[in-house]
């Protein structure tokens, strides 16, 4: 069941009789997406979908509330009825049925068509010659729980930081003696808000090791991705406590020297950090982290598209894919720094 758009038209055949025709082809994609929620749903509950004949055979739907079909208007050219639900022409003839809803209104719609209703009993007796009446009831009216509420309002939450769906990847860096080792899982949420944030953050989560102060500790922290207006092609912030339960982070960047390929490889697989605690109560530490070729194969296998079919996943993917790699080739390239060569005037005596 689901809630598709008003796309008939309702008119007389040659017998006077009523006839709808009623076009479904161009919502194909909304039949499909509630073939695939309807399917979820039945293996969480344990069941299977079962198909009416009609639509499984024959392809045709079943209304269950029919609505609209007398539409509202100013004048009889542009609707049936007016505000009030009144029919043009014929006064006294009120329509408060679902037919003056514009559209679907969601599974019961019982509840709009009695509030519709109201609304046009009150206008017709305050065209009566009482323009200030009001339900005796009305002010014991309270504003009742609506339990749908709070999961629409959740679902549009969700909806809104899912926008354009999202991607997965894992990756693992390491020092040359081990001493630093990160492993990390990434997340994308909303390729829009990624794509629209000129910081163009990613979630990280994973694990740290770092000899003589933690082994194996959960971290977490941000990765920004080509950030707009910085000379760094990856800039890393994570947190994590050591052994001793104190607060510590890691910042580190990825820099482009160079468009080489092999040169550009190595400086998006080189990540230069520095790891220190929050207070200050021990010194910075330097490191390198790199990936290996290994590490950077399995990097590229497990970058995934999140979303609720296929063809959302590949297209979530692609649209990081494109961005990565028009990113890569048009960050400018920083040079590496040179060294100053001093002079040296020799005195002779």
């Amino acid at each position: 069941m689901g809630r598709d758009s008003a796309n008939g038209i309702l008119g007389l055949d040659e017998d006077g009789d009523a006839l709808l025709t009623w076009r479904t082809r161009w919502q194909a994609r909304l039949h499909r997406s509630q073939l695939r929620v309807s399917t979820v749903l039945c293996r969480q509950l344990g069941t299977r979908v079962r198909n009416p004949p009609n639509w499984s055979l024959l392809r045709r739907t079943i209304t269950v509330h029919a609505l609209d079909g007398v539409p509202e208007g100013p004048d009889h050219e542009t609707g049936v009825v007016d505000a009030a639900g009144e029919v043009h022409g014929y006064p006294g003839l009120l329509v408060m049925d679902g037919s003056r809803l514009p559209a679907a209104a969601g599974v019961n719609p019982s509840a709009t068509i009695l509030a519709v209703a109201e609304q046009s009993v009150e206008a017709v007796i305050r065209r009566s010659g009482q323009p200030d009446w009001r339900a005796p009831e009305w002010e014991a009216v309270v504003a009742a729980a609506v339990p749908e509420d709070a999961p629409f309002a959740a679902m549009a939450a969700r909806r809104a930081a899912t926008a354009g769906d999202g991607v997965l990847f894992r990756e693992r860096m390491r020092t040359p003696d081990d001493s630093v080792v990160l492993t990390l899982g990434a997340q994308v949420r909303s390729i829009d808000l990624f794509l629209a944030d000129p910081a163009h953050p990613i979630t990280i989560v994973g694990e740290i090791d770092v000899r003589g102060v933690v082994s194996n500790a959960p971290t977490e922290g941000t990765l920004s991705l080509f950030p707009d207006g910085r000379a760094v092609a990856m800039a890393y912030a994570l947190r994590f406590r050591d052994d001793a339960d104190q607060p510590w982070e890691l910042s580190g960047t990825k820099t482009i020297r160079s468009r080489v390929p092999t040169v550009l490889l190595h400086d998006l697989t080189t990540l230069d950090t520095q790891i220190h605690p929050v207070d200050g109560g021990h010194p910075e530490s330097r490191h390198v982290l790199s990936i290996e070729l290994p590490d950077l194969a399995r990097l590229g296998a497990s970058l995934r598209g999140q979303g609720f079919t296929r063809a959302r996943r590949v297209h979530a993917l692609a649209r990081f894919a494109g961005f990565f790699a028009r990113s890569a080739m048009s960050t400018p390239a920083t040079p590496p720094p040179t060294k100053r060569r001093q002079r040296v005037d020799a005195t002779r005596g």
